[in-house]
C-alpha cells in the first residue's frame, strides 16, 4: 500500500480551498471526499491515476517488400499499462533509428501510408515508431526489421504502389533462377 498524505487549507469558517495527495508508487487510487452541511453528510469519490512510465511498443510491420520506389505501408501495436496511447510518432529511415527519408511525423493512427517518398531501388528501409500515452510520455524508438524495395517495374503499377503490411514469405532470387519460393 502507497503511502498517502494529504493537505488542505481552510480559507474561512468552514471553507476549504485545496487539498493534494502524495502517493509513492504508479496505480490508480480512489480518493473520497465528505463534506458536511446542515442537511447531512455528502459523500463521493474520484479516482487518480498516477502513470510514470512510457508505453511500449509491442510490434511493427512494414511487408518484406515494396515493388514501389514512393510509397511504403505499415502498422504498428503499442501499449501502456495505465493510461491510453493516444498517438504515435513515425519516421523512415535508411538505418534503423534514422529519419532520412522521412521526418518524424505525428498520427493517431496505428497503420500508415508514407507516399511521395524518394526509395532507392534494391535498398532496405526501416519504419521507426514511438508511442505517447495520455499524459504525454513518449516511449523508445522501436525499428522494424526493413522492408526490400524491389521497383524494377519502376512502381508505376498503381496496384503495386505500396508494400504488402501482413505474414509475408518473401525470398529474394539469389541465383537468377526463379524458383517456386521467389
Amino acid at each position: 500500500q502507497a503511502d498517502m498524505s494529504t493537505t488542505m487549507t481552510e480559507t474561512a469558517d468552514n471553507e476549504w480551498e485545496s487539498a493534494s495527495i502524495t502517493v509513492a508508487a504508479e496505480g490508480v487510487y480512489r480518493y473520497y471526499v465528505a463534506c458536511g452541511f446542515a442537511d447531512g453528510e455528502a459523500v463521493d469519490y474520484f479516482d487518480v491515476v498516477v502513470d510514470t512510465t512510457a508505453p511500449e511498443v509491442g510490434w511493427i510491420e512494414d511487408g518484406n517488400v515494396s515493388y514501389s520506389n514512393t510509397t511504403l505501408s505499415a502498422a504498428w501495436s503499442a501499449s501502456d499499462n495505465l493510461t491510453d496511447v493516444v498517438g504515435y510518432l513515425y519516421s523512415i529511415g535508411s538505418r534503423t533509428g534514422y529519419s532520412d527519408v522521412l521526418n518524424w511525423t505525428n498520427t493517431t493512427e496505428d497503420e500508415v501510408i508514407a507516399e511521395n517518398l524518394l526509395l532507392k531501388n534494391q535498398s532496405i528501409y526501416y519504419w521507426n515508431v514511438q508511442a505517447v500515452n495520455e499524459v504525454d510520455y513518449v516511449s523508445k524508438i522501436k525499428s522494424s526489421d526493413g522492408v526490400f524495395i524491389d521497383a524494377s517495374g519502376n512502381g508505376a503499377d498503381p496496384d503495386l504502389n505500396a508494400s504488402d503490411v501482413g505474414d509475408i514469405d518473401y525470398n529474394i532470387c539469389s541465383n537468377g533462377v526463379l524458383d517456386d519460393d521467389e
